[in-house]
């Protein structure tokens, strides 16, 4: 990452999360729906961005992360037959 985002408070938009991980836009939004991925913030009307400091977090361990508080998404029921 550049040099200014070290404090962890700035943002980042999409595209810069997709260089410094190596996912897909559609890979960060599947984590993200499993928990597995920080949820972004809304920062405008149809803008969302990260936390620095998350992706820091999900980039030293990306297999163990979890979000905190968020729950484990619970298999979708079986349809009735």
């Amino acid at each position: 990452m550049e040099q200014g985002w070290c404090d962890g408070q700035a943002l980042m938009r999409r595209r810069e999360v997709e260089r410094v991980t190596g996912l897909s836009r559609a890979g960060i939004y599947k984590k993200m729906r499993l928990g597995d991925f920080p949820e972004p913030i809304k920062i405008g009307a149809y803008a969302v961005a990260w936390r620095v400091r998350d992706v820091q977090r999900w980039l030293q361990d990306p297999t163990a992360w979890r979000a905190e508080g968020q729950r484990i998404p619970e298999p979708e029921p079986e349809p009735a037959r």
